[in-house]
């Protein structure tokens, strides 16, 4: 990770994506990492320039034991990007028949009600996508799993 110095950007350990080591170890699943920065005291809700956190890009790649890890220590299922998406509807968008991480987000109380800038919600996209997406999200909201 490049990190450009504090006088450029005025935001220590991130890099010109505004993503930290956080970010990037939440992408690839690197829970053993991502323990060690929690400990360190990294914020785990830090957004990167565009409002993602580690939150979402664990949901963008079915990093469901990192969904899971992030979660148990309190991440914030409800942050948006700047186009309004949170990690559930980024989960539901990427999928592909995983549903693990999208059960964990509306048990940690994710809005699959919230729209985007563009009036889409993750309950939206499941009904849209489908691909048991819907069954998914009527068995959360039936059962509240």
């Amino acid at each position: 990770m490049t990190v450009r110095a504090s006088y450029e950007n005025h935001r220590d350990s991130v890099d010109e994506l505004g993503r930290t080591k956080l970010h990037y170890a939440a992408n690839i699943g690197a829970t053993a990492k991502i323990k060690l920065l929690l400990d360190e005291g990294i914020d785990i809700d830090v957004q990167d320039d565009i409002g993602w956190t580690a939150l979402h890009f664990a949901a963008q790649n079915n990093k469901f034991e990192t969904i899971a890890l992030l979660l148990a220590h309190k991440a914030n299922p409800n942050l948006h990007d700047n186009q309004g998406n949170g990690p559930l509807w980024t989960a539901a968008m990427n999928a592909k028949g995983k549903y693990q991480g999208i059960l964990s987000l509306l048990k940690a109380h994710a809005d699959p009600q919230h729209k985007n800038k563009h009036g889409r919600s993750p309950l939206y996209i499941a009904k849209t996508l489908d691909h048991g997406l819907g069954d998914v999200f009527s068995l959360y909201s039936a059962k509240e799993v």
